[in-house]
């Protein structure tokens, strides 16, 4: 019951349930913040909101279950959650926010992410510096770091063993990266297709280096351009549909 506390407001069978010195907060929704003990200013809304943390801060937590099983510490002040289950298992993990059906259900001491969308990020667990926005945008990738995925299904099939300063705009943006790194795909589709395996390369463009799969360090600019190119590397494409052809070419530089 509230002991030194002041400026609570508590709705809902068992909400706010523990806090004694806790001051500012609100809780709404039944067993929402039942174990906070001595946090501020948080707002918790939602059947299980929050149910298994002691003491956090400043967090904003809106949804059923959101932040409902991690046991969030002060490590993770701040946090915002909103969505069904949203930053579900969160334990220690600062600085992230997370809006969206299951938006980073995983999270647990990952930080610095931004997520956004149904089931965006579903799968992170202690990744850093990511940005996903977008349904399903990087939803399989478990580790990982500067990673940005920005469109439905963007970087969707990352690899669960961590991928690493990839970027992915677009409409099924690298959608089936698997091990890449420093890969940046922008345009609808862009390296959309293939398995992504190679490093450094760049496609700008709807579909521009779809089929690629373990090619490295191509530069590829143009609506279709270097289409079929899979394996291939070191080479230049520049213009609509320019060497939408070539599987496997080595050193090329095609303009127009």
């Amino acid at each position: 019951a509230v002991n030194s506390g002041s400026s609570n407001t508590l709705i809902g069978g068992l909400s706010g349930k523990a806090i004694t010195t806790g001051t500012s907060n609100t809780m709404i929704g039944k067993e929402a913040g039942k174990a906070l003990v001595d946090g501020d200013e948080n707002v918790i809304i939602g059947d299980g909101a929050a149910q298994t943390t002691t003491a956090v801060h400043d967090a904003v937590i809106i949804g059923r279950g959101a932040a409902q099983n991690g046991a969030i510490t002060t490590g993770a002040n701040g946090t915002v959650a909103i969505g069904h289950k949203a930053l579900e298992a969160l334990t220690s993990g600062a600085k992230n926010t997370a809006v969206g059906y299951q938006a980073g259900k995983a999270m647990t001491d990952g930080t610095d992410c931004t997520i956004l969308g149904y089931q965006a990020g579903l799968a992170m667990t202690g990744a850093n510096n990511n940005v996903a926005i977008g349904t399903d945008a990087l939803q399989s990738m478990v580790h990982g770091d500067n990673n940005t995925a920005v469109g439905l299904g963007a970087l969707k099939q990352a690899d669960e063993a961590g991928i690493n300063r990839n970027t992915a705009v677009g409409h099924t943006a690298a959608t089936n990266l698997s091990t890449a790194t420093s890969t940046t795909a922008i345009g609808s589709r862009a390296m959309g297709t293939g398995v992504v395996t190679g490093d450094n390369n760049v496609a700008v463009g709807e579909s521009a280096g779809a089929a690629m799969t373990s090619g490295d360090a191509n530069v590829i600019i143009g609506s279709e351009a270097g289409a079929a190119n899979a394996t291939g590397s070191s080479n230049v494409y520049i213009g609509a549909r320019a060497a939408d052809v070539i599987a496997d070419g080595v050193g090329n530089t095609v303009v127009g």
